[in-house]
């Protein structure tokens, strides 16, 4: 990968991290959470991703190529890396202080259906996969992929655990935005969890 595609995709995923940090005390207290345990294995498997796609870093044989090196798939790649952190970052502003990087419910937690949320359900998570897609596309090499693969089983699951939550929380009122917005493919609605059994 360039060095100007390494940068601009570090800068970037610096960038959300920055925002993340400066917004995460200016939430609501929590009235009820997951455990400490599948929180901390989800947020893990997510930073593990991150590490495994970062430009910069060294793997052995996980730096094997999967994709022909060229500009084209790197400035793809940093595209959709780019729009990934400004999507994620539009999501978190959006949220407010409902968010927390745990699977929780807030004290006075309010359904967010505006924004993002009007596109995909869980548009934070949704940002996370595009960017990690792009990074993996950019840097063309498997340990990019490995990376896409533990984000998208960490979202997945984290997303399912965070679904029955808000289902608790607001019944009949979350059951319909599952059937009129995706739960991490925008316009792809689906049946709630409990039709789907």
């Amino acid at each position: 990968m360039s060095s100007l595609c390494d940068q601009i995709i570090l800068v970037s995923v610096l960038v959300l991290g920055v925002y993340w940090v400066l917004t995460a005390r200016a939430v609501k207290s929590t009235k009820r959470s997951d455990s400490r345990g599948r929180n901390l294995a989800h947020n893990g498997l997510m930073l593990l991703a991150y590490l495994l796609a970062w430009p910069t870093l060294r793997l052995g044989q996980l730096d094997m190529r999967f994709l022909p090196e060229g500009p084209a798939l790197e400035i793809i790649g940093v595209v959709l890396a780019v729009a990934g952190v400004g999507f994620a970052i539009s999501a978190r502003h959006e949220l407010g202080a409902n968010w927390s990087s745990a699977v929780t419910i807030k004290t006075g937690h309010r359904l967010i259906r505006s924004g993002p949320y009007a596109i995909v359900r869980n548009p934070i998570y949704a940002g996370d996969i595009v960017i990690i897609l792009g990074m993996a596309l950019a840097l063309g090499e498997l340990r990019g992929l490995l990376g896409l693969a533990l984000m998208v089983a960490a979202l997945w699951h984290k997303g399912r655990t965070e679904e029955r939550f808000l289902l608790a929380e607001f019944g009949a009122e979350y059951a319909d935005y599952q059937r009129d917005v995706g739960f991490l493919v925008p316009f792809a609605p689906e049946r709630s969890v409990h039709d789907a059994g």
